[in-house]
C-alpha cells in the first residue's frame, strides 16, 4: 500500500515583467504557478518541482492559498511586483 500523496506547503511562482510605461499606468502583473515544493521532512529545505523556468531567473515560493482566504490577506503580495492577481485568474473568477 502506497502512502497518500502530501500536498505542496508552497506554489512557486513567476509574474509577468511590465515594461515602465505598464508600471506607471498601474498595471498589475499576472502571476503564473510554475510549479510547488515541499518541506523535506526534517525541516532543513524543501523538495522542488518546477514545470517551466523562468526567463529572467525570478521566481517566488509563497504558501499556497486556501479558498478562504480574503484578498487582502494574499501572501502572494510583493511590493517588487504589484498587487498580485494570482487568486482571482487562478481560481476562475
Amino acid at each position: 500500500m502506497q502512502p497518500a500523496k502530501k500536498m505542496p506547503t508552497h506554489d512557486i511562482l513567476v509574474a509577468t515583467p511590465l515594461t515602465e510605461e505598464e508600471k506607471a499606468r498601474g498595471v498589475k502583473p499576472f502571476w503564473t504557478k510554475i510549479g510547488a515544493a515541499w518541506s523535506l521532512p526534517d525541516g532543513s529545505g524543501y523538495s522542488l518541482v518546477l514545470q517551466a523556468l523562468p526567463l529572467d531567473g525570478r521566481m517566488v515560493m509563497k504558501v499556497p492559498q486556501s479558498k478562504d482566504d480574503e484578498q487582502k490577506d494574499d501572501p502572494r503580495d510583493d511590493s517588487r511586483f504589484g498587487r498580485s492577481d494570482y487568486q482571482t485568474r487562478s481560481n476562475g473568477r
